[in-house]
């Protein structure tokens, strides 16, 4: 690709030569195509992959993009993919797992995944805004799963230490980590791996929509 040329150019140009592709689903598809093409470089320069990209594999995942927007299906686009080092996570997540004892491993996790799925979100709302009504639905999906568990550990921790009340909130984000992705469908058949609904308990803690303390309502001044 040229190198005088920048990102928007190269993707308007890259639409006008997609004449099999709907018109309106030209410049998604160039966008995509772009976006694709830059991270085998990246994973070419990392050593990740062979460094030549051959024409059926550009061929295919051209296809592959087509049938996701006609079907309009939803693609996972940042599962594997890391914050930026400049990322700065909202003071919400570290606040929520502190009131547990999480651990600096737990918080990186909560911070990597709040970040996928908040990005995961956004990107499907931008391609097509009907999806947010989906979204939402999901979202109240996985609170009322949250919510059965949060109820129980409210109820068998009441009258006990605060070191209980850390230790059974500390076992509810875990299974928000390692159980939830296994145990609870997935907000659409494309989306498998699992950081989405992981992301997701940490985005809706954010707003105090779920916690993993016993008490965090009271004790984060969300009422």
């Amino acid at each position: 690709m040229p190198g005088q040329q920048n990102i928007r150019q190269i993707e308007n140009e890259l639409a006008k030569t997609l004449t099999s592709v709907l018109s309106k689903d030209q410049s998604q598809v160039a966008a995509l195509m772009v976006e694709w093409w830059n991270r085998q470089i990246i994973h070419a320069h990392c050593g990740k992959r062979d460094k030549a990209i051959p024409r059926f594999e550009l061929v295919k995942r051209h296809m592959e993009i087509v049938a996701d927007i006609e079907h309009d299906t939803l693609v996972d686009y940042f599962a594997v993919e890391l914050p930026p080092e400049s990322h700065k996570s909202h003071p919400m997540v570290a606040n929520q797992i502190s009131l547990v004892g999480g651990t600096e491993a737990e918080f990186r996790r909560a911070v990597t995944n709040e970040w996928r799925a908040r990005e995961t979100r956004s990107r499907w709302s931008t391609e097509n805004p009907w999806r947010r009504e989906l979204i939402a639905r999901y979202d109240d999906r996985l609170a009322e799963e949250w919510c059965d568990r949060h109820v129980d550990i409210c109820h068998e921790c009441n009258g006990l230490s605060e070191e209980t009340k850390q230790s059974k909130g500390r076992a509810l984000l875990k299974w928000s980590h390692y159980e939830a992705p296994d145990k609870i469908e997935s907000i659409a058949p494309s989306v498998t791996t699992p950081s989405y609904i992981r992301g997701t308990y940490q985005v809706l803690s954010i707003d105090g929509r779920v916690g993993w303390h016993p008490d965090y309502v009271a004790l984060l001044g969300f009422k």
